[in-house]
């Protein structure tokens, strides 16, 4: 079987686009108490800032590398007619990615979609 080349370069720049998403992830999810703070909501900063330490957090790497290496391969062939086009859409793809692999990450055993559906569910015992 022969192997092609600009699959290996696709599968390269996938793989290193999902290790930043994966670790964009990671970051975001950690400094999430940090950023709401800085919107002076501090009964929410209180509640994330309590993943930051001690959580197991893993978001997760298989689905946005077969979403990315898949994007990749469509938009990048070898007749790169309109690129001014592919691009934004590339990045798009990217943002939207990158907000799937925040929900689906999982924080010492629950989804983070989970935890804040359940934060939504009990606004209104917060007093808000």
């Amino acid at each position: 079987m022969i192997v092609n080349k600009r699959l290996i370069k696709i599968g390269i720049i996938s793989l290193f686009l999902n290790v930043c998403i994966w670790c964009f992830s990671l970051l975001i999810i950690k400094k999430l108490g940090y950023i709401i703070s800085l919107f002076d909501e501090e009964q929410f900063a209180l509640i994330f800032s309590q993943i930051e330490t001690g959580s197991l957090i893993l978001p997760p790497f298989l689905i946005p590398f077969i979403i990315v290496f898949g994007i990749v391969f469509l938009l990048f062939r070898k007749n790169n007619n309109m690129l001014y086009i592919k691009l934004p859409l590339f990045l798009l793809v990217i943002i939207l990615v990158q907000s799937l692999s925040i929900m689906c990450t999982c924080v010492n055993g629950l989804y983070f979609i989970d935890i804040i559906i359940s934060l939504i569910k009990n606004l209104g015992g917060l007093g808000l």
